[in-house]
């Protein structure tokens, strides 16, 4: 500097890197106790792609490189930026300082060489550039209960320092919101060798409750936070959860008049509304099997109903309806009797409790008494009949009079009276 500024020297990066300012590749050499600048136009770097395998140039359309071009044309614009100095809050910091300023369009280190045997100077200027990250999947569909697997994203531009992080909101953020708080991180991790970074098992709760599909959000950032706004990359991957279902089963009785039941289920999303997209499968007594969803059967036993939702088969839940059978007949007794005469009248005997009767007999005699007066001889059947339609008949029998009293058969004769009238 202390010659105006004059160039003295160039040097191409190599070696991973490095550029070497010495006797050797300074024409004339290097002063003691002088002062030095080491520049570099930061204006070239938007023409270069710029990686760890080395730097290349940006083709123009129509060019060697126009393929290459038309490629990297496809993805945003590299853009490059001076780092900033003392990164000591950061992982391998050395990797992120820069002991330059800007100055114009040149990155510059000013150095001040010394006596002899005191010269060893190593600097660091270090540019970086806009990673890229991109979710591999715009939307992964689970069902509810279900632990996801993982999710992944594929970086492009990474440093040696950038990790992808994932982090999972419950709505959806715009911009750069998702760099700031409300959400959840679920894990930042390295990318591989093909710039593939993928979270497995993620704490993200697949817990659904109401009878809609619930979304949550995952963003794929770069970490740490890229300081330049405009560097910070996101990705979104939207997880849809189905909700989960419930079954309900209810079954009946069958008995003497009843000889059908149906079967009723019902599928339930988790807020207790109808789920109106479900499949149903019964299974029950004597190798019974119906996919409806409300079968009529005849057999009594236990009835399993299993529900499952179309779009998750593996996941499916169970409820069990019971057919019970009554056909207990009621208790009943009955006596019959004997005429005690000739036209004279007996009662018959029936009692069975909770049960109705009905008695028919000769003549088309019926009554439903417990104790009916009857007058002609024969046979009386009784047919008690319970609440569930069970019967029970008996006969009972009347017998006629074995009693032959001219007093009790006698029939009275008329006997006719004559009146004159005397004078």
């Amino acid at each position: 500097m202390e010659n105006g500024g004059i160039q003295i020297g160039t040097q191409t990066t190599h070696d991973g890197g490095q550029f070497y300012f010495n006797n050797t590749t300074v024409p004339g050499g290097l002063l003691y106790n002088h002062k030095y600048q080491i520049r570099m136009d930061t204006l070239q770097l938007p023409k270069l792609d710029i990686t760890l395998g080395g730097t290349k140039p940006i083709g123009a359309p129509g060019g060697r490189l126009a393929a290459r071009g038309a490629r990297q044309a496809s993805s945003s614009q590299r853009y490059y930026w001076l780092s900033p100095a003392n990164r000591s809050n950061f992982t391998d910091p050395g990797l992120r300082d820069s002991d330059a300023r800007l100055v114009g369009g040149s990155a510059v280190i000013s150095v001040t060489s010394l006596d002899a045997g005191q010269n060893d100077f190593t600097n660091d200027l270090s540019v970086y550039s806009c990673p890229e990250v991109v979710a591999e999947k715009d939307t992964i569909g689970i069902c509810a209960g279900i632990a996801l697997d993982s999710i992944a994203a594929d970086g492009n531009y990474l440093s040696r320092v950038d990790s992808v992080r994932f982090v999972v909101f419950s709505s959806p953020q715009s911009g750069t919101a998702m760099y700031g708080s409300g959400g959840t991180v679920l894990g930042t991790v390295k990318a591989d060798a093909n710039n593939r970074a993928v979270i497995y098992h993620p704490a993200i709760s697949t817990v659904n409750t109401s009878s809609a599909v619930t979304q949550q959000y995952v963003y794929v950032l770069i970490y740490p936070i890229p300081e330049n706004q405009a560097c910070r990359q996101s990705s979104e991957t939207v997880i849809q959860i189905t909700p989960s279902l419930s079954a309900t089963a209810t079954g009946g009785e069958l008995n003497c008049t009843v000889k059908q039941v149906t079967l009723t289920g019902q599928a339930l999303y988790g807020d207790g509304s109808k789920a109106t997209n479900a499949t149903y499968s019964w299974t029950g007594p004597g190798s019974f099997t119906s996919s409806l969803q409300n079968p009529i059967v005849s057999v009594e036993g236990t009835y399993t109903l299993t529900i499952s939702n179309p779009a998750c088969p593996s996941s499916f839940t169970t409820a069990t309806a019971s057919v019970t059978s009554d056909t207990v007949v009621p208790d009943l007794t009955a006596g019959g009797a004997g005429l005690p005469c000739v036209n004279c009248s007996a009662t018959l005997f029936a009692e069975a409790p909770g049960a109705t009767l009905l008695w028919s007999g000769p003549n088309g005699f019926t009554s439903t008494e417990t104790e009916p007066v009857v007058t002609i001889p024969g046979e009386y059947t009784v047919t008690a009949t319970g609440v569930k339609g069970c019967t029970i008949s008996t006969t009972v029998e009347l017998l006629p009079s074995d009693n032959d009293d001219p007093c009790m058969n006698h029939v009275p004769v008329c006997v006719p009276i004559t009146i004159r009238r005397v004078r």
